[in-house]
């Protein structure tokens, strides 16, 4: 039993330590450069003053984007971040293997920018569900995003 929680916490350790999430700079002159985020502080454009670049810059910046959640694996709890580029109608949703609504977290009116919600690994009656990979889904203005995560007890 004790190799087998040591090997759990090693394999959660590295999973865990392994997930980093990075912003991509693509440069004109064909150029990249990979920033972990918890890395950046401020970012300024001081070489964007035509309107044209800005427009182009704010459209990257503020897409629609449904991240990874964190932790994962989780245990008793993770988070869900998305950013949305505009004021609309949002729905959160986690499903299991077999596309069975198991928890629709929200429904309704969000803001844009960035937004997180917690998902405590509980269906709609409020019971705890099994371990296993289960798939959230953000729908926003028609377009849908969905990404995998991993819950283990």
């Amino acid at each position: 039993m004790k190799k087998v929680s040591m090997l759990f916490l090693f394999l959660f350790y590295l999973c865990s330590w392994a997930q980093e999430h990075t912003m991509t700079i693509n440069f004109n002159d064909g150029g990249t450069l990979i920033l972990p985020l918890d890395e950046i502080e401020t970012m300024t454009f001081e070489e964007m003053t035509d309107p044209v670049h800005i427009e182009t810059a704010q459209k990257v910046i503020s897409q629609f984007t449904l991240l990874q959640n964190y932790p994962n694996p989780f245990n008793l709890c993770t988070r869900i971040s998305f950013v949305l580029p505009e004021n609309g109608d949002a729905e959160i949703s986690i499903f299991n293997v077999n596309g069975k609504l198991v928890k629709a977290l929200y429904s309704g009116m969000l803001t844009e920018g960035n937004h997180e919600l917690p998902w405590n690994g509980q269906d709609e009656n409020g019971n705890i569900v099994a371990s296993g990979v289960y798939f959230y889904q953000v729908n926003f203005e028609n377009e849908i995003i969905s990404k995998k995560m991993i819950l283990v007890k």
